[in-house]
């Protein structure tokens, strides 16, 4: 009995430990949130339509993390190719090069960035606008949506990294593996 009692109480303070880390909502806990909530809305676009949704695929993510943490360098113009050297950083200038390098085997891959800015994330509404919005951004581009809609497409991820816990340059990856 004394034996379960002090497993209860371990647990216990195992449980409030772990959430108040969640309270302090880190970065890498918001861009999580949000890489997950953005795929989702992605995901609800793409039925709405008809289409299957897409899976997270982790090694997909690997490769769009590349390139999210590549664009939130000061300095950095958003753009697809990676041609400023940067510290710590291997350049991979084309998609199909990063691709390559990570050691994927898709028949096809695209990839769609954007700009987004927001004052906080203060409850789960801020989350839902800053996606929405990121979606939208992506919906309202011809070449964009078409690659978004792609029905081949099987599986997806999103990638953000948070720059001074405002900014950020989200990369959205889809790919048709061989």
């Amino acid at each position: 009995m004394k034996n379960l009692f002090l497993s209860f109480v371990l647990v216990m303070v195992s449980l409030v430990s772990f959430s108040q880390e969640m309270k302090r909502d880190t970065t890498l806990v918001r861009q999580i949130k949000l890489e997950k909530l953005v795929l989702q809305y992605i995901n609800d676009y793409r039925v709405s339509l008809g289409i299957k949704p897409v899976k997270w695929d982790d090694k997909i993510y690997v490769l769009a993390s590349h390139q999210a943490r590549y664009l939130s360098y000061r300095g950095i113009e958003l753009s697809h190719f990676q041609t400023q050297d940067r510290p710590n950083h291997t350049e991979l200038r084309y998609l199909c090069d990063r691709v390559k390098y990570f050691n994927i085997n898709t028949q096809e891959s695209i990839e769609c960035l954007t700009s987004s800015f927001t004052l906080g994330f203060k409850n789960q509404k801020d989350y839902e606008d800053v996606a929405r919005e990121i979606v939208n951004s992506w919906v309202i581009s011809i070449a964009h949506r078409n690659g978004m809609i792609q029905s081949n497409l099987e599986v997806g991820v999103v990638s953000i990294y948070l720059m001074e816990g405002h900014y950020m340059r989200p990369v959205l990856v889809m790919s048709e593996y061989k």
